[in-house]
């Protein structure tokens, strides 16, 4: 279960710092996915 989690928090980094790279980000969507990767950490932990 613990790798489960490595892997999704490692998908969810990857693609978060993908958006940053190729889509110049508002502050709108900045906020929408850190509230989203916030949300998914607190259903892990």
């Amino acid at each position: 279960m613990f790798v489960v989690r490595l892997i999704l928090i490692d998908l969810i980094t990857s693609h978060i710092k993908y958006m940053f790279e190729f889509q110049v980000p508002d502050q709108c969507s900045i906020r929408r996915h850190l509230a989203l990767f916030e949300f998914i950490l607190f259903l892990l932990f």
